[in-house]
């Protein structure tokens, strides 16, 4: 699933970015984020989806921050 792929390669830019980004800046610390990513075309419903999502994130957090988890 190409979109899904892509998906991926955009979170974790996106995560690394922030993390290099806020890590110049002197006033604040430096930010991290973690993403949990699903493909919406193996649900049958949007809240389906989203449970699954929901817990791919806690998962992320769970295993070390500044993550994507799939």
């Amino acid at each position: 699933k190409k979109i899904l792929v892509e998906t991926i390669s955009w979170c974790n830019k996106l995560k690394n970015n922030i993390e290099l980004e806020t890590s110049k800046l002197k006033d604040i610390p430096t930010l991290t984020c973690s993403f949990g990513v699903v493909y919406m075309g193996d649900f049958t419903s949007f809240s389906q989806a989203y449970k699954t999502v929901d817990k791919k994130l806690y998962l992320a957090k769970k295993n070390g921050r500044n993550r994507v988890e799939v």
